[in-house]
């Protein structure tokens, strides 16, 4: 194992990260996220350097990190590699805290399946910006880890402190006593300090005596090891402990005191490690007092230093047992470490209802203390909470209160700063929900309050400055998908304005973004073009789709990895719009194009495609199934049905409104082709698994609609009537939830159903 810090100084007072990874994935990986986590915090970052260890030794170096950081790949996710098969299992066991990075989008219902829901970054490694993730990086970091001056802060909470003199040999053994130890809730004051995993050096011979000299007394494991001749004990820590006229206590194990005096004379306490009556003969000869403070801060203190293992050794039960204490006693920070230990599983079961507990207190005590920053941070921390739930109406209204508080604060700079981030926040949170209109709403919002901020930071909010772009792509999304097109052109249009400047300088760095605005960007003239008949803007909408799978066909040549999976996904987007236009034989080029390249990044793991291969495969069949090709429409149907299919075996909850629309369009054919036994067993198949979906989203109640009007459509065909209407009817309902809720325009559904069910009651 190979440990690095960002100036090469000690390794001493500072936290252990161990970097997992697939081993293709190291070298370019550990430079990408070592560099982005010293920059914010001064720490030791471990890696695997390949030599032999024993099981045993590394066991012991896996369940003493303060944290695991991985970058997921899809060679991580898909290659059977040592990293994903074993060390992820031993650090969930040992509860060490793991914070997934992933290194596409594509990867993050995969990812939250393997890591159990806990945090996930997205670190986009072409994104010279990298705008969220390092905040969110500093956050959970602030969150687990801890400086090197405030770890000697920190450590100075403790009444007593003890350097512990041991053999390497004997660590688990000494492990054990510092757990006797502070089993004693009156003990839970003392302070230690041991070698943890540093290397025998000038420094560490340094260190070690600079903390015998600020101990209040020594205690010393001595087992045979520590007896044997010339060893590090004898030779150094003795007897510097007996220059500073340090008090020794000897903790025997499997030795006696009268050998254990000839070696250490001037040792007059000698305990053994199996009395037990340990702790209290410990307490009494040391003369601790148990922690008695009005003081809420030396409680938290000394809930951080168990949490992360500051002079203690890690104890998450004794961490929460101070924290609590602290939060009520009115602690801002307690609450929100005690949120997070429930929610990421930091030494105990993840577990939302403590997560939200603990994040209702948060809010609670930042209010009290009136602190605005907190109170800002509290809230957005109970929004993610309720979010994670799909608690969506309490997260709505934690928002709500937050704009409320927000406005009724006077310093401007910093309301207009809190409130673009809250909505920021939220808004990207309704967008995955797929609520366009109120996504729509508060980014435009932002942009107004970004305008305004752009006086007290031109670089940073002002015209062409990357942050406001990106605000405007969202914005634009959501304008696009609410229906909205002429002002979604406008900001798409700035958009790749905007963005011209930066792919000039760093194409590398920025044409994915760029080749996704324009498809984008597209796809609204398009949309223009058919509402206003417009043939010209129809055209310079087919010449921009045409430029993105250009400009992404051109780039496979430079970074395959990144851009193959964006050339498929541009020959996808082309196709369906070819497809739109009855130009079944372009659509059927780029849908072939699309599916060579989709194989090509699933059988060379360069991406987790999965999903946009099943669809495309499926939106071929459809093009097919125009054509009245329908054994081959089958054939793609299906091929792209079992994609989505072993995907959701891995994640019913992930995949399953995705793997209902695959069995809709199957069962789509099957009617055609006038096998209905085979397409009624597929649309029960997909209504089933529609009716269990926990989720409420837009996908939902379309995929509903759609499915129990085909349904609807295929038994008045056969002349199952009352199927028919039972069926109809309940498409209609879920067409007008979506009516009502202006999640589209869905008035052609609802006449065609309205005039079939007006016919049927009249027959």
């Amino acid at each position: 194992m190979i440990g690095k810090t960002r100036d090469g100084s000690s390794f001493y007072g500072k936290k252990h990260i161990y970097f997992c990874s697939h081993q293709d994935d190291r070298e370019y990986y550990l430079k990408e996220i070592s560099e982005d986590i010293f920059y914010l915090i001064n720490c030791v970052i471990w890696h695997d350097d390949g030599e032999e260890i024993s099981e045993s030794g590394r066991q012991f170096f896996y369940e003493n990190m303060d944290l695991v950081v991985i970058p997921v790949t899809d060679k991580f996710l898909n290659d059977d590699n040592y990293a994903a098969r074993y060390e992820v299992d031993v650090f969930k066991k040992a509860n060490v805290p793991i914070l997934p990075i992933i290194t596409d989008e594509s990867q993050f219902n995969a990812a939250n399946v393997l890591f159990e829901n806990r945090q996930v970054l997205e670190h986009t490694v072409n994104d010279k910006t990298k705008l969220g993730y390092f905040n969110k990086l500093e956050r959970f970091l602030r969150g687990y880890l801890l400086g090197q001056s405030l770890f000697k802060e920190y450590g100075n909470v403790f009444t007593r402190t003890v350097f512990v003199s041991y053999r390497k040999k004997d660590r688990s053994l000494m492990l054990k006593m510092l757990s006797l130890i502070h089993s004693n809730p009156e003990l839970r004051s003392l302070g230690v300090w041991y070698d943890e995993f540093l290397t025998p050096t000038e420094v560490f011979t340094k260190e070690i005596n600079e903390s015998i000299a600020n101990s209040s007394f020594v205690l010393m494991l001595i087992t045979p090891n520590t007896l044997e001749k010339g060893n590090y004990i004898i030779t150094d820590e003795y007897p510097q402990a007996g220059e500073h006229h340090k008090q020794i206590i000897g903790i025997l194990s499997n030795t006696s005191e009268a050998d254990a005096r000839q070696h250490f004379p001037d040792i007059n306490i000698f305990l053994e490690l199996d009395d037990t009556d340990l702790p209290l003969k410990i307490q009494n000869a040391m003369g601790i007092e148990p922690v008695n403070s009005t003081d809420h801060t030396i409680y938290y203190r000394l809930g951080l230093c168990y949490l992360s293992g500051i002079n203690v050794e890690r104890n998450s039960d004794y961490a929460i047992d101070f924290m609590t204490i602290a939060s009520d006693m009115g602690n801002v920070d307690a609450a929100a470490i005690l949120s997070s230990i429930y929610a990421q599983g930091i030494g105990v079961e993840q577990d939302s209802a403590k997560e939200i507990e603990w994040a209702r207190k948060y809010v609670e005590n930042a209010i009290r203390s009136e602190d605005s920053k907190k109170i800002v941070d509290s809230m957005i921390l109970l929004c993610d909470s309720y979010d994670k739930q799909d608690l969506i109406e309490e997260s709505n209204q934690v928002y709500q209160e937050l704009q409320k508080y927000i406005d009724t604060r006077n310093e401007k700079k910093d309301v207009l700063e809190d409130s673009a981030l809250a909505g920021l926040h939220y808004g990207n949170k309704l967008i995955r929900r797929g609520l366009w209109h109120q996504a729509k709403d508060t980014f435009t919002r932002v942009l107004s309050q970004y305008k305004e901020l752009s006086v007290y930071d031109a670089e940073k909010y002002a015209e062409g400055s990357y942050e406001l772009i990106q605000l405007k792509y969202n914005l634009a999304t959501a304008l696009f998908k609410s229906g909205d097109n002429e002002e979604a052109k406008d900001f798409f249009e700035d958009v790749v304005y905007g963005l011209e400047p930066y792919v000039q300088k760093d194409p590398e760095g920025y044409n994915d973004i760029y080749i996704k605005a324009i498809g984008n960007l597209a796809l609204v003239y398009r949309n223009i073009g058919i509402m206003k008949n417009d043939h010209k803007i129809i055209r310079d909408a087919e010449q921009l789709l045409v430029r993105s799978v250009e400009i992404a066909d051109n780039m496979l040549l430079t970074k395959r990895a990144v851009y193959e999976p964006l050339y498929a996904s541009s020959c996808q987007i082309l196709a369906n719009f070819y497809m739109n236009f009855s130009m079944f034989d372009e659509s059927a080029e780029y849908y072939a194009k699309a599916i060579d390249a989709y194989i090509n990044v699933i059988k060379f793991k360069e991406a987790n495609c999965n999903v946009e291969f099943a669809q495309t495969c499926n939106n071929y069949s459809v093009l097919l199934r125009h054509n009245g090709e329908y054994s081959k429409a089958l054939e793609y149907a299906l091929y792209g049905g079992k994609e989505i299919k072993e995907l959701w075996l891995k994640a019913p909850a992930v995949y399953d409104l995705i793997y209902a629309k695959a069995l809709t369009s199957i069962a789509i054919i099957f009617t055609q082709m006038e096998e209905y036994d085979k397409a009624t067993k597929h649309f029960m198949s997909a209504i089933d698994l529609y009716k269990i979906s926990s989720r409420n989203s837009i996908d939902r109640y379309e995929g509903t609609a759609e499915c129990y009007m085909e349904c609807g459509v295929m038994f008045a065909k056969t002349n199952q009537h009352e199927n028919a209407v039972n069926c109809l009817e309940f498409a209609l309902k879920n067409y007008e939830i979506l009516k009502r809720n202006n999640c589209g325009n869905y008035d052609l559904q609802i006449d065609y159903i309205d005039k079939w069910l007006k016919g049927a009651k009249n027959d």
